[in-house]
């Protein structure tokens, strides 16, 4: 509905703005608001109520369809202005929603990014870590190469890779003692050819090939004590000419030829104790390859042979303890002059006569314990008074066993001048001290053996009677059940039954 407030009036010779005609005087004609053109009440497109209304005087205004369709067409344009900004503002919303869409996307690959920048910047310590010990273990691997020891006892190791060698070039001393190596390649120690020493004791092995040590030239102690060799092949030690000390004691050797030693020129201490399937009859001839020795163990063997150490002349140490010595197989040791330590432990001596009083006075030790010595003047009064003038003092002193009320007292501890002439030797086998690693029989071991006879004899009877019980109550269910059926087959019978075709089938049964 046109807006505005109307004017109607009457012409003033003014042309109608609508259709160009000339206002008549008497003419009705409605005055545009806006625009203040007049034009013919029939050209405003007014009906007959409009027009009354606008004569009465109501507040309505008039615009003409001009201004109108002017006011219209701002209108729209304001319209599609305002469809523009709004499409505008719709492809800005857009924007901003796919802007903020990235931004997420942006921010979840920024925090993904960053979870990777930790992780990768932990690998970098990881990384810079590995460097560190990598660096550390190449300065560890040098400090290796120039390693001079390796020790590696107890261990159960039953082998080693000699790539380990090769890795300990400038190697001296090797110690693979007590463990459970049985076999030795002759490669073994190829790569380490600076060793002075090594220990293969506590093992298992059963034979030294040969060359094992063709590359130790400079080899100087060598311990294959406590293992299982049965025999030491002629050419094992052959470039060994530097080895000054070689153990070979407790293992199965039956026999140490002497071309096997013959290249040992520099050997000064050897031990072959505790081989008891040895002939020492045929060791002379190894010792007189070898007699530049200063040091010898020969403990644990048994009697020993009346010259067997006639090529030692400068002998220094001797042990030979266990080894079932009496008074008159002592004389083996009188080849050797020049003697410091002596060990004369664990054997069958009862008593020391002058002569050999007179050479252990110039030897600065001697052991003498767990022998069974008597202490009278006879045996034992040259010794003791030797032991008590002496200038220096011994580890261990002799301990009497006879007479009883002497036993158990040390030599130093007497008065020759109290003691006893001559006592007959008694063997006492309850307390005898005379003891060697072969002879369980210690101090007591009667009593103890008769104690499990006495068991075992006990638990033979008990099993005994045991079987003779059993074996009656079998033999009474037998003769029972026997009595039991004989009766009942009578019983039958007495009765009058029909047994004739049932005692084939009774006497199978019985």
């Amino acid at each position: 509905m046109p807006s505005g407030k109307p004017r109607i009036t009457r012409g003033n010779k003014e042309d109608c703005s609508q259709c160009k005609l000339c206002i008549d005087i008497n003419d009705e004609v409605v005055q545009c608001e806006r625009c203040l053109k007049t034009l013919h009440a029939q050209c405003s497109d007014l009906d007959k109520r409009q027009l009354n209304d606008l004569k009465l005087g109501s507040n309505q205004n008039y615009v003409c369809h001009f201004c109108e369709n002017v006011q219209n067409s701002s209108i729209s344009l304001g319209l599609s202005e305002i469809k523009l900004k709004l499409n505008q503002l719709d492809e800005i919303n857009k924007a901003v929603q796919f802007m903020s869409s990235q931004y997420d996307t942006i921010l979840r690959g920024v925090k993904e990014n960053k979870k990777k920048i930790e992780v990768i910047e932990k690998e970098n310590r990881c990384l810079r870590e590995e460097i560190a010990e990598l660096k550390s273990s190449l300065r560890i691997l040098n400090d290796e190469r120039e390693l001079r020891l390796f020790k590696c006892r107890s261990c159960q190791l039953k082998k080693i890779n000699p790539q380990l060698y090769n890795l300990l070039p400038m190697l001296n001393e090797l110690d693979l003692g007590r463990n459970e190596f049985k076999f030795l390649d002759k490669d073994e120690f190829r790569d380490v050819k600076h060793l002075n020493k090594v220990l293969l004791d506590g093992n298992q092995l059963s034979v030294v090939v040969d060359e094992l040590f063709r590359n130790q030239k400079s080899l100087q102690r060598l311990d294959l004590s406590y293992n299982r060799l049965a025999k030491v092949p002629n050419d094992s030690f052959q470039y060994l000419s530097n080895l000054t000390f070689l153990d070979l004691s407790y293992n199965k050797l039956v026999r140490l030829e002497p071309q096997s030693v013959r290249r040992l020129r520099s050997l000064l201490t050897l031990n072959i104790s505790g081989n008891v399937q040895m002939n020492l009859h045929d060791m002379r001839e190894t010792f007189e390859v070898i007699p530049q020795l200063t040091h010898l163990s020969v403990a644990d063997m048994g009697v020993l042979p009346i010259g067997l150490l006639v090529p030692f002349k400068q002998l220094r140490y001797l042990n030979i303890s266990g080894n079932h010595l009496d008074n008159m197989s002592l004389q083996v040791i009188d080849p050797c002059r020049e003697l410091e330590f002596l060990d004369l432990s664990r054997n069958q001596l009862y008593g020391i006569n002058d002569d050999t009083a007179m050479r252990i006075q110039r030897i600065r030790n001697v052991r003498l314990d767990n022998n069974p010595l008597i202490c009278d003047e006879c045996h034992m009064g040259k010794l003791i008074s030797v032991v008590q003038h002496l200038q220096w003092k011994w580890e261990t002193y002799p301990i009497c066993f006879l007479p009883e009320p002497l036993r158990g007292s040390e030599v130093t501890d007497l008065d020759v001048s109290k003691l006893h002439d001559c006592l007959y030797y008694i063997t006492d086998e309850e307390q005898n001290a005379a003891s060697t690693s072969q002879n369980f029989l210690e101090r007591g071991g009667l009593n103890t053996l008769a104690i499990l006879g006495g068991i075992i004899l006990v638990l033979i009877i008990v099993i005994i009677l045991a079987m003779a019980v059993c074996f009656s109550k079998r033999r009474a269910r037998y003769y029972t059940r026997e009595d039991r059926l004989n009766e009942a087959y009578f019983v039958q019978k007495k009765k009058g039954k029909n047994l004739a075709a049932r005692e084939p089938k009774f006497r199978e049964t019985v």
